[in-house]
């Protein structure tokens, strides 16, 4: 009994502090008005906006990232050119596997911040990541 009577009281207490709002948010729609409720609300300032990737990848590079680059055997005879200790988001993570499969001309993916390549490509991909910034770029495995 006393568990609904809270449940009564708190939903009151909503409808009292935030009936004001409600109407005052359907009718915003632009931007500063949204995150001028965000601050009303006390949820603090709006997420800040994202970079370009390619400032992303510069960044990294300057902060002197491990970049290892191995070589897995498949079976069948394959291999596949792995790239492991890149610190990049993940949406500059695929840019630049997109922007190593071009320059290779092979396949891949990018998953689990790693970029995978079919093939045997490393020495390709270690002169263009030094001629990127990674600095701390060795061969591994293989």
């Amino acid at each position: 009994m006393q568990s609904i009577k809270l449940k009564c009281l708190f939903q009151l207490l909503n409808c009292a502090i935030f009936a004001p709002y409600i109407n005052t948010m359907k009718k915003q729609t632009s931007l500063n008005d949204l995150q001028d409720l965000r601050s009303l609300f006390g949820l603090g300032p709006a997420e800040p906006q994202k970079e370009s990737e390619e400032s992303d990848i510069k960044a990294t590079a300057e902060n002197k990232d491990i970049v290892r680059i191995h070589l897995q055997r498949l079976k069948g005879n394959r291999e596949a050119t792995v790239i492991k200790g890149l610190s990049l988001k993940e949406s500059a993570l695929v840019d630049m596997a997109n922007t190593l499969k071009k320059s290779c001309g092979v396949g891949g993916s990018a998953k689990d911040h790693e970029i995978i390549l079919q093939g045997n490509h490393r020495d390709k991909v270690m002169k263009w990541l030094i001629a990127q910034g990674y600095k701390n770029t060795k061969l591994a495995g293989g």
